[in-house]
Order: structure tokens, then sequence, then C-alpha cells
């Protein structure tokens, strides 16, 4: 089968090398390499990340135009329809993903500037917070922090994080962006959370991620609490502790499994 190398992959995506090179090194496509060390591509990898992106439907570019358009009523009713249609938020935050990996690349390539990418995250962030203050959350349901590593500013992620959490029966507790490890780790060692879920984009240095997640899973572990890590952040590999998660169909499957384990529990 034919390979591309990166310039290759950057004309056929429509995105430009430094693109094609930052999704590697985040995981979002993968490559090979050379004895060179040159990265090439396979035809049904970037087939893959084109139907990713955009879809036979087109549906990224519409999702990419009503966060670039007016109205906020409009978005968030756009949101709940899109409940109705799949199901369950889980699948909503799916097919979201690329959708915001598409408005940053246009911000990179200069279609769109820089405040068109901070309108459109923020519309985006309002309507996930006015749909989560409308799920009820019961009393007694085990208790998640949420936080973005500690040189992370990127919190859309983790708002859709919550929005799983609450329709799985979680109670999520915001932490928000730049959370201090020191200040998470102790919140964990005081058992304010039976799980934790700590978020990191590509921009958090590695070096930066691996000391955070050595703190904060030692006191997640000492407390018998279970660490989740998410995001474009490179992390180690393997975590000291804690479980890494690629895409909300793995969150969902976490909450499933977690919460069958609890039945078997209660029953046994």
């Amino acid at each position: 089968m034919r390979s591309l190398s990166t310039n290759g992959a950057a004309r056929r995506l429509a995105v430009t090398a430094a693109t094609i090179k930052r999704w590697t090194d985040s995981g979002f496509i993968r490559c090979e390499r050379t004895a060179g060390k040159h990265r090439r591509f396979s035809e049904e990898e970037i087939e893959r990340v084109a139907r990713a992106r955009g879809g036979a439907d087109g549906a990224v570019d519409r999702w990419v135009d009503r966060l670039l358009g007016d109205g906020d009523r409009a978005l968030h009713a756009a949101l709940l329809l899109e409940r109705e249609r799949l199901g369950a938020w889980w699948r909503v935050a799916d097919e979201l993903s690329p959708v915001l990996r598409e408005v940053g690349v246009r911000w990179e390539d200069g279609r769109i500037c820089v405040l068109d990418e901070h309108r459109a995250s923020a519309r985006l962030a309002r309507a996930l917070a006015r749909i989560c203050e409308g799920l009820p959350v019961r009393r007694g349901t085990p208790r998640a922090l949420l936080a973005a590593a500690e040189q992370d500013e990127h919190t859309l992620g983790l708002s859709l994080v919550e929005l799983c959490l609450r329709e799985g029966g979680w109670r999520p507790c915001w932490y928000g962006a730049r959370t201090p490890a020191g200040e998470l780790a102790a919140a964990i060692r005081h058992g304010e959370g039976e799980a934790v879920a700590l978020s990191a984009s590509a921009a958090s240095a590695p070096e930066s991620l691996a000391e955070e997640v050595r703190r904060v899973g030692e006191a997640a572990r000492q407390a018998g609490v279970l660490l989740v890590v998410g995001g474009r952040g490179r992390w180690p590999e393997p975590l000291p502790y804690g479980l890494r998660l690629t895409g909300f169909a793995e969150l969902r499957a976490w909450m499933d499994a977690r919460a069958s384990a609890a039945t078997s529990a209660s029953a046994g």
C-alpha cells in the first residue's frame, strides 16, 4: 500500500505540515517511521482521519458553522436535539471532539482569527453549562473531582466529561483550569471524591504532566480513589497510577463497569 510523507498527508487533509506533526505527537493520527526517522502515513489512516474530521455528510462543518454563528439558543437547541437523536451524551461528546479539533485547525491555518476561536469555545462552554445545570443529581451518588492540569487553560473537554458523568449518575465537582497539583492532592486526601478526572491539552509540557500525575496519583492511590486522565496531553506511559482514557466511549464503558461492580458488591 502506498504511503504518504508529512507534506503529502497535509495536502490530502488540507492542513499544514505542522498540524500533521502535532496530530502525530498527540496520537490523533498514526504513522510509521523510516530508517531515517521520517514520518510515513498509510492511505487507510489518512482516510480514517478525513472521515473523523468531516464525515460523508459534512457533520463537522455544520457544527463548526453553528459554533461560529449567532444565536446561543439555537446552539443549545441543536445540542439537545443531537442528544435525542444519539441517545446519550457520551455519543454527542464523541461527535463534538473532531469539531473542536477542526476549529483549532482553522485558526492555525488562518481561516478564522483568534477571536473567532475564542468565541466558538465560549459559546459551546456556556451551552454545555446550561445543559449540565438542568440534569438532576441525586444525593448519595459518587462524587468526581474535575480538574485541568496545572499549566492548562483548556476546559471544554472537561465540560463534556461533566455532562457524561452527570448523565451516568455522578456528582461532578468542578475545579476547572490550572488546578494546582498540590491542592488537588490535598482534596483527594481529605476524601472529597471517589474519582478524579484530570485533563490536559497538547499545550501542557510532558515533564510537567509526569510530575503532576505522580503527585496526584500517589494521593489517589493512598486514598483508594481512581485517577482518570484524558485529553490530548502527552501523559507518561505507563502511568504510575490510574487509567488513561482516549475517548468518551471509554469513559462510558468505565462508568458502566464501575456501576456493575457496585451493584454486585451490594448484592453480595
